[in-house]
């Protein structure tokens, strides 16, 4: 290939040619560094397209990712496109602007399929099983396609948009967790139709709180399924996911108001005035009779907070916001290191967050002690100290 080839094609002068490109050499470089092309779709555009098509489905069903994957299957097969990311491939293994060309492109890719993700599982609260994570899942797709665009170029009857929904639909089938602290060995099914309308009981929360209470009782927050909690309430899981997207969701729900009651009790002990020692006390002891009034919940927040803290923190942002107990005996202990009453050895949030932790902790591994009893000795440590005087 000559350059005079090249220009006479496009149809540009010789001068054009090399105002552009010095020579033929720096018009290879540029070629190859582009060669595997701009992406058809925007994330922007991919979203549009996933909400039309799910706008009037209850869930990702098998006909909803036909639709979805006939739609781009054309594109995602264009002759040229894969013929360009096949030279791509070829080019990169000496030239390293290709391979970061290449590289560019697959976590674009991949941020393409993390917002049909966001579009579809996690608005309506999905999740993946472990090991999976979002950027896992998303080059797992990525190299589904890539197989199936290679495959189809050289064999295109082999290859049609409802094998790729069918491969699309088993690999969603093990992965996608509904709510719970599935591992990947636990699989669950991906609904193929719409679910059938049924009579929903009269107060639907306070169905699926009391069934998840005794779910939770019984067989403890990872041995609880969202699906049996549906069940055993009468509430259709993708109805209860509208009411509680995830297991930590129903923990929210029961504890709220017992949170919101402690909330109120320290309001009136500021506006009794009462000190700032009897303050802290009061919320100890309130907050061991929150555990033994509604135990089930509380052993799930334990557990939630201690095992998805460091390994998915994503998972109890939402009750750390929502049951926020530290923030609400906060200001008392930030009053009391002022006055000198208390000590000034860490923040006052993280000393709250101390108090809370351990008083929870003791009513989880003391629970046949009273409240009372619990709250008297967290608070004769935290407040008092191991030294006699």
């Amino acid at each position: 290939m000559t350059a005079e080839d090249v220009f006479i094609a496009a149809g540009v002068s010789n001068a054009t040619f090399y105002r552009r490109f010095t020579d033929k050499r720096a018009y290879i470089s540029t070629l190859v560094g582009e060669i595997v092309g701009a992406p058809t779709y925007s994330e922007q555009d991919l979203r549009a397209r996933v909400r039309e098509a799910t706008t009037s489905a209850e869930d990702l069903s098998t006909a909803v990712l036909r639709k979805l994957l006939t739609q781009v299957f054309p594109d995602m097969t264009d002759a040229r496109t894969v013929a360009r990311r096949v030279l791509a491939h070829l080019f990169a293994d000496t030239n390293t602007v290709v391979a970061q060309s290449v590289r560019d492109d697959y976590h674009r890719r991949d941020n393409l399929v993390l917002a049909v993700y966001d579009e579809t599982f996690t608005r309506g609260g999905l999740t993946l099983r472990r090991p999976f994570t979002p950027k896992a899942f998303a080059v797992v797709i990525d190299a589904l396609f890539e197989g199936f665009q290679l495959r189809y170029r050289r064999d295109p009857s082999a290859v049609s948009p409802r094998l790729v929904a069918d491969a699309m639909q088993a690999l969603l089938g093990g992965v996608l967790d509904e709510g719970e602290h599935e591992h990947l060995d636990d699989l669950p099914t991906l609904r193929s139709s719409p679910p059938q309308p049924v009579a929903l009981p009269r107060n639907s929360r306070a169905s699926v709180l009391a069934t998840a209470r005794n779910e939770f009782r019984k067989r403890g927050y990872f041995m609880t399924r969202m699906d049996t909690i549906a069940a055993g309430s009468g509430v259709p899981i993708q109805q209860l996911r509208k009411l509680f997207p995830t297991k930590p969701h129903l923990i929210i729900g029961a504890l709220r108001p017992h949170v919101d009651a402690i909330e109120e009790a320290i309001a009136d002990d500021r506006l009794l005035e009462l000190d700032e020692t009897t303050i802290v006390e009061n919320y100890l002891l309130r907050c061991a009779r929150m555990a033994a009034r509604d135990m089930p919940f509380t052993d799930a927040l334990m557990v939630a907070l201690a095992h998805d803290t460091y390994g998915e923190p994503d998972r109890v942002t939402p009750l750390k916001e929502e049951l926020n107990l530290p923030a609400l005996v906060a200001p008392t202990i930030e009053r009391g290191q002022r006055r000198g009453v208390f000590s000034t050895v860490e923040e006052p949030m993280e000393v709250a967050t101390e108090l809370t932790n351990s008083i929870l902790l003791r009513c989880f591994t003391r629970r046949l002690r009273s409240p009372e009893d619990n709250a008297r000795v967290v608070a004769a440590i935290a407040l008092h100290g191991l030294i006699e005087r």
